[in-house]
C-alpha cells in the first residue's frame, strides 16, 4: 500500500489507540487495574484531518471513562466552547470501544462513536452524526502501529483511514510513572463529510442573516471527490501520573495536504448560480500548532 512508503518518509513514531473526534482525555487500557477516569482539559484549538476553521476554537473539556478488564470502554466528553464573543456548552460525544489482546502483539478493536450537539454548532466535522470503526495494533517492542478505518455516518457517508506510530518511553520514580511517549498520526478520507459540513454551516449563515428578497439556498460538494490523504500530525506528549491522579500535557504540529478544492450552488427562486468556493485556508496550506493540558483522576 503506498500509504505506507509515505508513513517512513513523513513519520518518525506513532501511537496505537482508539481513534475518534475526541481531541482529549486519558485512555485505559485492557490491563489496567484502574476502571474509572474523570479528566478536565483545555484544548487549544479544534481541528478535524489537519483543518481548522477560521476562528480558533478553544474549548475545555470535561470527561469520564468506565472501562472494564474484559476489554469494553465507555468514554463521554463535554466540550465548552471558549470563544470571546460566542462560549457555550457546543457538544458532547459517547464512545464506546472493545478490544482484545489476541497475542502479546496483537490487538483488535471495534469502536463507535456518537455525537450529540445544537443546530448552532460549527466546527468542521459538525456534519457528523456517528461513526463505526474496526483496528488493528501489533507491537513491533522498539514501536507499536496500529491501524483503523472508519465509517462516518452524516448527511453524506464517508470513510476514514488512520495510520498511527508510538514510541514510548517511560520512568518510574517511588509513587509516580513519567512518560513520554512521540507519536505521529496519518489520516486520509473520502471527503463525504467535507461538503456536508460546509453546507450546512453555510445555511446556519444565512439563516441568522437580514432576509432579502427570495430565500436563497447554498449546496457545497467536493470537486472530484476521492479518496485521498488528508494530513498528518507529530505529536509530543508528556505524563506524570501515579495511581490515583495524573497529568498530562501534549503539543501538536498539524500539517494538511492535498487542497479540498469545492464548488458551490447558489440557488436564488429558479436561478442557480455556481461559484468556485474553496476557502483561502485550501488555496494557501499551512501548519498549525495545538495543544492540550490535562488533570484526570482514576479510581
Amino acid at each position: 500500500m503506498q500509504v505506507l512508503a509515505k508513513i517512513v518518509i513523513a513519520v518518525v513514531f506513532m501511537v496505537p489507540s482508539k481513534i475518534s473526534f475526541s481531541q482529549t482525555g486519558k485512555e485505559t487500557s485492557e490491563n489496567e487495574s484502574k476502571h474509572f477516569t474523570v479528566n478536565f482539559d483545555y484544548l487549544s484549538d479544534y481541528l478535524v484531518n489537519g483543518r481548522k476553521d477560521s476562528l480558533r476554537s478553544p474549548y475545555a473539556v470535561a470527561g469520564f471513562q468506565a472501562a472494564s478488564k474484559g476489554g469494553f470502554t465507555v468514554n463521554t466528553n463535554f466540550y465548552y466552547l471558549l470563544q470571546k464573543k460566542n462560549s457555550k456548552l457546543d457538544f458532547f460525544e459517547l464512545l464506546v470501544s472493545y478490544e482484545k489482546e489476541v497475542t502479546d502483539q496483537l490487538l483488535l478493536g471495534l469502536y463507535g462513536a456518537k455525537y450529540f450537539s445544537g443546530a448552532s454548532r460549527n466546527t468542521l466535522n459538525s456534519d457528523i452524526g456517528a461513526s463505526l470503526g474496526i483496528g488493528v495494533g501489533y507491537d513491533f517492542s522498539f514501536v507499536k502501529f496500529f491501524t483503523q478505518v472508519d465509517w462516518l455516518i452524516n448527511s453524506k457517508s464517508d470513510i476514514s483511514l488512520t495510520l498511527e506510530l508510538l514510541k514510548e518511553f517511560e520512568i518510574k520514580k517511588g509513587a509516580f510513572t513519567y512518560s513520554f511517549s512521540p507519536q505521529a498520526d496519518m489520516y486520509y478520507s473520502t471527503l463525504g463529510y467535507y461538503g456536508g459540513t460546509i453546507t450546512k454551516n453555510n445555511q446556519l449563515r444565512n439563516g441568522r442573516a437580514p432576509k432579502l428578497g427570495q430565500p436563497a439556498y447554498v449546496s457545497t460538494s467536493v470537486v472530484n471527490p476521492r479518496f485521498q490523504w488528508m494530513a498528518f500530525e507529530l505529536t509530543l506528549p508528556l505524563t506524570l501520573e501515579n495511581n490515583n491522579l495524573g497529568f498530562s500535557f501534549s503539543t501538536t504540529l498539524a500539517c494538511p495536504v492535498n487542497p479540498v478544492n469545492t464548488k458551490s450552488v447558489l440557488t436564488i427562486g429558479n436561478t442557480n448560480i455556481t461559484i468556485n468556493s474553496t476557502p483561502y485556508s485550501e488555496r494557501v496550506m499551512n501548519p498549525t500548532f495545538y495543544s492540550n493540558l490535562s488533570f484526570f483522576i482514576k479510581f
